[in-house]
């Protein structure tokens, strides 16, 4: 996979390079910024085997370098992300591991409107739903290639339109997949390509506030499973405001259908909400929550509900304090079947001491349950965390 990754990734510098040439014209001022930073993350992990007794428990440390570059200039924008993620352990080496985090990007603004975009991020995937996304025996090294040519235009009564276009090659390390007809697969991969588009129209209707309608398709075909090769379509209206002072709002809801090639079908409402209220003495409150299906990374067709709503309090000194509580739901057509439920509490205190570094201390409660043993298990994790950005 590394050597395919590396290929693809140079094949998009190379555009990189031609888009800006074209881009660029004479006399025009030009930035280069660069930042190295370093985050630190020590933690006492109750559970790092993820199992349904949760009887063994670790201290661990993870170390992330990163080297953030950027460029830019009149109509262009360059940019690079490059972060090693290291894993350690002081029991059960076998979770010791490390992730690439790299990735690229340049956009050029061809004409009016018209803006072309292409990247390239070999980053860690998560690999199941119903397990902590930030667990590393959830993740694995994925490779994903996007190039997108977006279009935007105003339209008479304080109306846009704006229509895009993106094509996507996704690589991943093979993983175990567990299929509907009783298959495991050990040694499967989730490459594939993607083809989608959108339009969206939007219309001011005064005081911050707008309404839209958006429309998306695309079709995806997987290189391995060929049966969950499948074209996807939706359709929503949603409003985005900012009418009152302290508070934001976004909303949409419609409806979804995805075909796939030998997986049952499916169709359902979808939606997702968001509401942000933010109070002038340090206090913030955002609600949000949805309903939504897709394919997951290993061919399943899934659908997901989920809930969160966090609570933050703006302390003296740059201090704060947050508090979040998460829960969702999903059923898939893996080799188990039926519905999981997995959800949350995570309390965290960060300090800034100045522009460079902070300092949080949180601790984070994760419970699974549902028709999947699996997944029945409890984790307790507390972290330390430290983090320096020049």
């Amino acid at each position: 996979m590394k050597a395919r990754s590396i290929r693809s990734a140079a094949a998009t510098a190379a555009l990189l390079l031609l888009v800006t040439g074209q881009a660029r014209g004479e006399g025009e001022e030009s930035r280069f910024e660069w930042h190295p930073s370093i985050a630190v993350h020590n933690m006492w992990d109750g559970n790092p085997k993820l199992q349904g007794n949760g009887s063994d428990d670790s201290v661990g440390i993870w170390l992330y370098p990163r080297m953030e570059l950027g460029y830019t200039a009149p109509s262009v924008d360059l940019g690079a992300d490059l972060g090693v993620d290291f894993r350690r352990y002081t029991e059960y080496g076998n979770l010791n591991d490390e992730f690439y985090r790299v990735r690229g990007h340049a956009e050029a603004g061809l004409l009016p409107g018209l803006t072309v975009r292409v990247s390239d991020d070999y980053v860690p995937e998560v690999r199941y739903l119903g397990l902590p996304e930030d667990h590393g025996t959830n993740l694995i090294q994925s490779n994903r290639s996007d190039a997108q040519v977006r279009y935007w235009h105003e339209l008479p009564m304080a109306s846009e339109i704006e229509v895009g276009t993106t094509g996507t090659y996704f690589l991943s390390e093979s993983f175990a997949a567990e299929f509907p007809d009783g298959v495991v697969d050990t040694s499967y991969k989730a490459d594939y390509w993607q083809v989608a588009g959108f339009v969206q129209l939007q219309k001011d209707v005064g005081r911050r506030t707008s309404v839209f309608l958006l429309s998306k398709a695309g079709r995806r075909d997987f290189d391995d499973g060929k049966r969950s090769d499948h074209v996807d379509s939706s359709v929503v209206v949603g409003v985005r405001s900012q009418r009152f002072r302290n508070l934001e709002l976004e909303a949409s809801i419609g409806y979804g259908r995805i075909d796939f090639e030998d997986l049952s079908d499916q169709q359902a409402p979808i939606g997702e909400a968001s509401l942000t209220w933010r109070l002038p003495d340090g206090w913030a409150t955002r609600i949000a929550g949805g309903n939504d299906f897709a394919a997951n990374l290993g061919g399943n067709e899934v659908f997901q509900a989920s809930g969160e709503v966090t609570i933050e309090k703006e302390l003296a000194n740059d201090t704060t304090a947050s508090v979040t509580g998460f829960i969702a739901h999903f059923d898939d057509d893996n080799l188990e079947g039926g519905s999981d439920l997995y959800g949350g509490v995570e309390v965290g205190v960060q300090h800034r001491f100045d522009a460079h570094s902070e300092v949080g201390v949180s601790y984070r409660r994760w419970e699974n349950a549902g028709d999947k043993s699996i997944d029945d298990f409890g984790q307790n994790r507390v972290m330390l965390d430290f983090s320096y950005r020049y």
